[in-house]
């Protein structure tokens, strides 16, 4: 029987896209989370007018989010629709490329205000790196996660010589190249972060010298926990995809919900709380 045929009455839940029936109780949970997430970056943006971009960017994620896990929400009903299947798992591979972006927009001003690091890099070297490094990540992500979804819920997918699939390789490879920029980009985080010798407050920039250091240390310390989140989310899901959306790896709800759901939950819940525009001065 095909699973188009299946119902919860004739098939069991491991017979699923999905290969588990996902729980209502925790997918409401972060439909509701990212909501308010969306909400608030909006708001906040619309409120101070600083940081617009970090916001907007901030609040895309979070949509994309939210409908993610609306629809393994309602999947919770019939967790043999395949268009759920399909719209939930391109959005949730999607949607943390968008908070990454929203990282890599921070390390401009920390370099502008701490100095250009170790490393001696120009400030603007970092927006224009790492975003057109996110643009491509998320153009091969789409592509990769539109082909994955399609060939797996094909009646006749074609027999792939090395067990994954042309559409789940090409997911993998935008997010092997997501995790190198997110590694790379902590690489020069810490380069700006870390002083090469102590110094006076007398000698830092104006707007470090004037407001204090403490919502500067509190806002770098907000882009370090959500980098290396965002990080073990994508790392996750590269070990995931690596051994095919039929996997034990794969099918694991409560592995995804830990490592994938928590871990961008997080990560966009201290992006928001502590915005820049909110703790930092204009």
């Amino acid at each position: 029987m095909s699973t188009e045929q299946c119902t919860l009455d004739t098939c069991p839940e491991s017979a699923a896209v999905y290969g588990y029936r996902p729980n209502l109780g925790i997918n409401v949970f972060f439909t509701v989370v990212f909501g308010l997430v969306a909400l608030w970056s909006l708001i906040v943006t619309a409120w101070k007018r600083r940081w617009i971009s970090y916001g907007i960017i901030l609040a895309v994620g979070a949509v994309l989010e939210l409908v993610g896990y609306l629809c393994r929400a309602l999947s919770n009903g019939d967790p043999f629709d395949v268009d759920y299947f399909s719209i939930q798992f391109t959005l949730l591979t999607l949607a943390p490329v968008f908070t990454s972006a929203s990282i890599y927009l921070s390390l401009k001003y920390l370099a502008t205000n701490l100095g250009r690091g170790h490393f001696n890099i120009s400030p603007k070297f970092y927006t224009a790196f790492f975003i057109p490094s996110d643009v491509i990540a998320l153009i091969i992500q789409a592509v990769g996660g539109g082909l994955a979804t399609s060939e797996s819920t094909s009646d006749n997918p074609p027999p792939p010589s090395d067990g994954l699939l042309v559409g789940t390789k090409i997911t993998i490879a935008g997010l092997a190249l997501q995790v190198v920029s997110l590694c790379t980009f902590l690489i020069l985080f810490i380069a700006v972060a870390v002083p090469k010798r102590q110094t006076s407050i007398s000698n830092e920039p104006k707007s470090v010298a004037t407001n204090g250091r403490r919502p500067l240390y509190l806002f770098m310390f907000m882009l370090l926990v959500a980098t290396v989140l965002i990080l073990i989310r994508s790392s996750y899901r590269v070990a995931e995809l690596s051994q095919g959306l039929a996997s034990s790896l794969a099918t694991d709800q409560w592995l995804f919900v830990g490592l994938d759901g928590f871990m961008v939950a997080i990560a966009m819940a201290l992006m928001v709380i502590l915005s820049p525009a909110l703790i930092l001065p204009a």
